[in-house]
């Protein structure tokens, strides 16, 4: 496999210095990414800023970030995120799972209404389990965002997850 090293370039048709997190003119630089994000971003953003701004620009979204506090995991739908209006999506971006030691094994599903986003099998016992890294699920407008259990609970797992939601 053969990678091929595309320049970003600024209006001037000059690269990006992609040394510095912020070059000042509002274009955000992530790796060796820019995006511009005009009225997003400021001078000096922070890390949640910037994710906020890249993942609106990527999705074409106006976006806010939300958390949902403990969930006390069952094996019926919880709202993670509440639907939001017509037009408005919500996607999650990071989350935890805490389970304690009466925890018997079963299947933790993120779903978008009633469809499954992603299914993650948490093993028997006490555990700290975060969501993978870089994982973004997305969901339909105007439908929670939830979470369940696959199988009938035994024991504790509390879920925090979070991320954000927006329209077009």
């Amino acid at each position: 496999m053969t990678l091929t090293t595309i320049p970003i370039l600024d209006g001037t048709g000059a690269a990006f210095d992609h040394s510095a997190v912020d070059d000042g003119s509002g274009n955000i630089l992530l790796g060796r990414v820019a995006f511009t994000a005009d009225g997003l971003t400021p001078v000096n953003p922070s890390s949640e800023e910037k994710q906020d701004a890249i993942i609106a620009a990527i999705a074409g979204l106006s976006a806010a970030r939300w958390q949902s506090g403990p969930v006390v995991l069952t094996n019926a739908d919880q709202a993670l995120k509440a639907a939001g209006a017509a037009g408005v999506k919500n996607w999650t971006t990071w989350g935890v799972l805490i389970c304690d030691a009466t925890w018997t094994a079963n299947t933790v599903d993120i779903r978008d209404g009633t469809t499954v986003l992603f299914s993650l099998p948490l093993p028997a016992g006490a555990g700290y389990y975060p969501m993978p890294a870089g994982l973004a699920l997305v969901g339909s407008a105007a439908t929670a965002l939830n979470i369940k259990a696959a199988s009938a609970v035994t024991g504790t797992c509390t879920a925090n997850f979070g991320g954000h939601f927006g329209s077009a």
